[in-house]
C-alpha cells in the first residue's frame, strides 16, 4: 500500500530522544501495574495470552513511580504451566500485597492499580538497551532493603465532580 512522507514535519532531533530515562541496572523501583488502556498500545498492558510455543502466560506491565525513571516501564512475563509458575506467581502476588497463604482464581485485571517493588536488570532488544524485572521484591524483604510498604491501592472515583458520595 503506498504511503506518503511529509519531510518537513520529521525533526531528525527529535526521532534520537528516548521516550523515557531507563533505571539503573541493579535499582529497586516502586512501580505500578498498568493495564492496556493505560500503557497505550494493543500489545502492552497487563493481559494473559499465549507465548510463541503455544503456552498459556501472564504479561505483567509496570510503570516506575517516582525516582529518576517516573516514566519508565517494563515488562515481566510468567509462562502459566511449567514447574516453576507456583514460586515465581507467589513471588509476584506477595510483592503486589496479595495473601500468599490461600488459593486466589486470579485474572490479569486484578493485578492492575497494585504497587510493590521490583530490582531493574538491563538487556540489548534490537541493537537498544532495555529496562527488565530482574526479579520482585517481596513483603518479607522490605525491612532488610530499608523499603517502605508501598501504599494500598485505592478506588478509582468515577463521579466526574470528584464528589464520593
Amino acid at each position: 500500500m503506498p504511503f506518503k512522507f511529509n519531510g518537513s514535519k520529521y525533526d531528525a532531533t527529535a526521532a534520537s530522544k528516548p521516550k523515557s530515562s531507563l533505571p539503573p541496572a541493579g535499582s529497586i523501583q516502586q512501580i505500578r501495574v498498568i493495564s492496556r488502556s493505560q500503557a497505550g498500545q494493543d500489545w502492552a498492558g497487563t493481559v494473559e495470552r499465549m507465548s510463541s510455543t503455544g503456552r498459556p502466560m501472564l504479561q505483567i506491565h509496570v510503570a516506575v513511580v517516582g525516582g529518576t525513571a517516573d516514566d519508565a516501564w517494563m515488562l515481566d512475563y510468567v509462562i502459566l504451566d511449567n514447574e516453576w509458575t507456583p514460586q515465581r506467581l507467589g513471588a509476584i502476588l506477595d510483592a503486589l500485597g496479595f495473601d500468599t497463604t490461600a488459593s486466589h482464581n486470579m485474572t490479569a485485571e486484578m493485578l492492575v492499580g497494585r504497587t510493590g517493588f521490583v530490582r531493574v536488570k538491563h538487556e540489548t532488544f534490537r541493537d537498544k538497551p532495555t529496562a527488565k524485572v530482574a526479579y520482585w521484591i517481596t513483603r518479607g524483604q522490605y525491612a532488610e532493603l530499608g523499603l517502605d510498604a508501598p501504599a494500598k491501592p485505592t478506588e478509582t472515583n468515577d463521579d466526574p465532580n470528584g464528589i464520593p458520595f
